[in-house]
């Protein structure tokens, strides 16, 4: 084992970090293919094999590769440049589903089981400039209502632990009587003798406490399901406001969305589902399909360039892979774009021709 990126094994939420675990079926895995296919997968990373030292490294997938300063424009180091762009691929809604279909509504502000993200398309000049106004003055009062709505999805929880308690003791009672119940069954089958009525009547007793004991829990849980129903209620409440159909205006009750508004943002609307059986809580669900919509929210670019005068930086005989590996990025500059790629691949004739393929999506396949 190599080095560790400490993201990978670490998450943060609630301002403290907690080790990370995903759930994974179990079952007979080939081990590049566990790794490659299941681990990258669920954890969010890269797995780096170094064949010369035999080690195994493990980077998150966002903070693999290294910028080495590079700059790739046309005429210096860049002979010609292809861009190809999956515009058609991008994702503005992103729903969420996880193991024993857990959903992210509990720890979502917006009180809905997908997240979205319409920035590239804000950005883009595809939006008319009333629409983005509304997205914006719609997310600082959504903002405005999250720390009221997370106040009462922890005052939810708490009762819902609260309950869950609640219900084990009412059964462990339930449990009890049906014993004594028994027990009390059985002395009175044994005879009609003074030491049968003594365990009769202590049997009596006992139930009678146990009933008493009962009707208390059942009414205690009560009182916890009316206090779960008046959060429910509460959020409810904070959910309407920041629900696009009905978010208004606090100063003037004014729509922040009209109809003509929402039929637009309609047309940026691309919905997938982002769906797993690593994630078993819904913290660290919501947690992975808002890194996930970062990724899908805009086009993967991908350029080919022909980069033969890049061949003077190249000194033998330590190659093209001592200045730059699979996963750092560089700098393009051109009349088409200036963005910065991660390399993909590379096609590398010493002497001759430097290929290189740079795309500017975050993960490596």
């Amino acid at each position: 084992l190599g080095y560790v990126d400490p993201t990978v094994v670490k998450e943060q939420y609630n301002n403290s970090d907690y080790n990370k675990y995903r759930w994974l079926d179990a079952g007979e895995y080939k081990c590049y293919s566990l790794l490659r296919d299941t681990l990258q997968q669920a954890f969010g990373c890269v797995f780096i094999f170094d064949d010369y030292n035999k080690t195994i490294s493990i980077y998150d997938e966002e903070n693999f590769g290294e910028n080495k300063g590079f700059i790739l424009e046309e005429g210096k180091l860049m002979k010609s440049i292809e861009l190809s762009s999956g515009e058609d691929d991008i994702v503005t809604v992103l729903h969420a589903r996880g193991k024993d279909n857990i959903s992210i509504n509990s720890y979502n502000p917006m009180g809905t089981d997908y997240v979205e993200d319409y920035s590239y398309y804000m950005n883009n000049g595809a939006m008319s400039d009333k629409l983005i106004n509304a997205l914006n003055d719609y997310y600082k009062i959504a903002e405005k209502y999250n720390e009221q709505w997370l106040k009462l999805r922890d005052q939810l929880t708490a009762k819902e632990s609260d309950m869950t308690k609640k219900d084990s003791e009412i059964y462990s009672k339930d449990q009890e009587i049906s014993r004594i119940k028994i027990l009390m069954s059985a002395s009175i089958g044994a005879g009609d003798n003074k030491a049968s009525q003594n365990e009769v009547g202590t049997y009596k007793q006992q139930l009678e406490t146990a009933q008493n004991e009962l009707a208390q829990l059942l009414k205690e849980k009560g009182e916890i399901q009316s206090s779960i129903e008046s959060i429910n209620t509460k959020i409810a409440s904070v959910t309407l406001k920041t629900n696009k159909t009905t978010c208004t205006y606090d100063d003037t009750g004014k729509s922040v969305f009209n109809d003509a508004l929402l039929e637009e943002l309609s047309y940026f609307q691309e919905e997938d589902t982002f769906e797993s059986e690593n994630y078993t809580t819904a913290i660290t669900l919501y947690n992975a399909v808002k890194k996930e919509i970062k990724k899908k929210s805009k086009p993967i670019v991908t350029t080919n360039i022909d980069a033969i005068d890049f061949m003077d930086c190249i000194v033998p005989p330590k190659g093209f892979n001592y200045w730059m590996k699979i996963g750092d990025y560089v700098t393009t500059k051109s009349e088409i774009n200036a963005e910065k790629y991660r390399l993909t691949s590379f096609t590398h004739k010493p002497g001759k021709s430097l290929t290189l393929t740079l795309s500017s999506k975050i993960v490596l396949e």
